[in-house]
């Protein structure tokens, strides 16, 4: 049977239509549904499919409430929110056959399109296109990895079947190990049985190693391996609770990106992931995986946009120590701050407040640091002029233009990531260049340029709580570095919250700012929010207050404990049921 034909089969049996050989390009332009749950996505050129009913209209921008709102939640019973199809990013498909051929077989470098992120995630589903350069690197992994599962030794590990063994029957063998870890569960109904089919009809021809190698290749490319499908089981108050198997899917891909171990399908099979304690436990024995560190980090990094600091390019007049291995250098080292803070003293007042950094002999020029070490060392850089994440130097860097600092860039990092307030884009035709001081002005700071410009008409508005944040980093200049005077004046680093929900006021420079967002409910209430961003593969909107209150409430409970807010998304109803069909 050809590999065309199942997977037409497969899908036609979750009531979905068949458009291509490759189940990605059927999902992005075909209606139907698999199970309760489905996802509109586009279709690669721009335009949008109908595609499957999830209740996401992605004709329409998707608003996500403002944090600065109080979150209030008029149902009871259980709110999980809506549930799309999701795909396996391209992080998540590496990692997954990485981890499922461990030990059988050596899966290389996967050549997959890069992901078009949408909110800041690459992991949206309204960005997982279905291009034909996708459905190509997916078809040719499948290909190399059935390839070399028909190389003799391969064979052997993956599928073993000594002289005188039926084949068929060693088929059989090999099906029954190899389709549910593949599938990330048990088969249903014929699955089983068409696979077989399969294998019989390739044997006929091709010989036992070929029918092995056209079996996997199927397997591998089925959307029950390329998709995360979620039908789900039992009906609980309205909402239809995710079945063992899918509940261990979704914590492993949260957790470790890649498919569950064999201790996460045991406790699956056995009925041990029933209760939030159960979940927990899993949680606390999965985040002791270096797994989990990776796909922590890979939060961290789309969250707080860590790939703008090695992308950030100076004025070699001005900055002639930069270079291309100092801004390396740099996004490293904000990185591996994030990480430690995670992992080390997990609250979001530390996060914001401490006085590390991990300081290298490249960067030590920026930071005012003596460290002459080759490598990052963390340095305790004292107090007075850093305090924690939003001093970094990296992010400082990041958000500043070649020569100069930029109130605008530093504000709206904050206002977007740290307090969840969208502002609008200015107006068409508005210039974004920081002015040059008006002829015979004398002297100015970029502060006193930026005010000048900013205090135009049509600026002033949005300016007014975007400069009132980004001023209060008058003292880093364009690389991340202290000083004390701007163009010989003295810096005012005077800023002012306006419009938060809990921390309005005025304070003098980034570690008086960062104090005072330190001890919000709203920046702890944001970052809930982008972990469910993250979580859930969308962006949330006003219907998921009752999804997401329950762990905005948990993780302010905890004191902003960042380990607690990744228990609460695990054991939350959202993670735990999907929305009725």
């Amino acid at each position: 049977m050809p590999i065309a034909v199942l997977v037409r089969k497969v899908l036609q049996r979750h009531g979905v239509c068949f458009r291509s050989a490759l189940s990605l390009s059927l999902l992005a332009g075909c209606s139907g549904s698999i199970g309760s749950v489905g996802n509109g996505q586009a279709d690669g050129s721009g335009g949008n499919s109908s595609a499957m009913s999830s209740g996401l209209d992605e004709t329409k921008p998707v608003q996500a409430p403002a944090a600065g709102v109080e979150l209030s939640c008029a149902r009871s019973g259980i709110s999980p929110g809506k549930s799309p199809l999701r795909r396996l990013t391209n992080v998540q498909f590496t990692n997954s056959l990485r981890d499922l051929f461990k030990g059988t077989l050596t899966v290389g470098e996967v050549d997959l399109p890069r992901e078009t992120p949408v909110g800041g995630y690459d992991n949206n589903v309204l960005g997982q296109f279905a291009a034909p350069t996708l459905l190509e690197g997916y078809r040719n992994a499948a290909k190399g990895i059935a390839a070399a599962a028909g190389a003799k030794d391969v064979l052997q590990k993956l599928a073993p079947c000594a002289s005188g063994q039926d084949p068929l029957s060693c088929g059989q063998s090999f099906l029954a190990a190899w389709a549910p870890k593949v599938y990330r569960r048990p088969l249903e109904g014929d699955e089983l049985a068409r696979l077989q089919a399969l294998f019989k009809a390739s044997h006929a021809s091709d010989g036992y190693a070929a029918a092995v190698s056209d079996t996997l290749q199927a397997m591998l490319s089925s959307p029950q391996f390329l998709y995360r499908v979620e039908a789900g089981g039992e009906e609980v108050d309205g909402a239809v609770k995710l079945n063992p198997f899918q509940l261990a899917s979704r914590l492993s891909y949260l957790l470790w990106d890649s498919i569950p171990d064999s201790e996460l399908t045991s406790a699956a099979a056995g009925g041990g992931l029933g209760t939030a304690t159960a979940i927990e436990k899993q949680v606390d024995r999965m985040m002791k995986d270096p797994r989990a560190k990776a796909a922590v980090a890979r939060f961290h990094s789309q969250w707080l946009m860590l790939d703008k600091i090695g992308k950030s390019a100076k004025d070699p007049k001005m900055f002639p120590l930069w270079n291309d291995a100092v801004s390396k250098s740099l996004k490293e080292s904000t990185a591996k701050y994030v990480d430690h803070i995670f992992w080390n003293t997990p609250t979001v007042t530390d996060l914001l407040t401490d006085t590390h950094a991990f300081v290298d002999s490249s960067t030590s020029w920026i930071w005012g640091s003596s460290n002459k070490s080759a490598s990052l060392e963390l340095v305790d850089l004292g107090k007075g002029r850093r305090s924690g994440l939003l001093t970094q130097a990296g992010l400082m860097a990041a958000f500043a233009k070649p020569s100069v600092d930029s109130s605008v860039f530093r504000g709206l990092f904050v206002t977007r990531q740290l307090l969840c307030l969208e502002i609008p884009e200015p107006p068409a035709g508005v210039s974004t260049t920081i002015p040059e001081p008006a002829p015979g002005a004398g002297a100015q700071t970029a502060r006193q340029r930026q005010e000048a410009s900013h205090s135009e008409r049509v600026c002033a508005g949005c300016h007014a709580s975007i400069d009132g944040i980004g001023f209060g980093f008058g003292h880093y200049d364009a690389v991340g570095g202290w000083r004390d005077k701007d163009n010989g004046i003295n810096v005012d680093a005077s800023g002012e919250l306006v419009g938060t929900r809990d921390a309005d006021g005025k304070f003098a420079g980034a570690i008086e700012l960062s104090e005072r967002l330190s001890k919000s409910v709203q920046v702890q209430q944001c970052i809930a929010t982008h972990w469910f961003r993250w979580s859930f593969g969308r962006t949330e909107t006003d219907q998921d207050n009752c999804a997401l209150l329950p762990i905005v409430n948990r993780f302010v409970s905890s004191k902003g404990d960042l380990n607690a807010l990744v228990k609460a998304v695990a054991t939350s109803d959202a993670f735990r049921y999907i929305e009725r069909p």
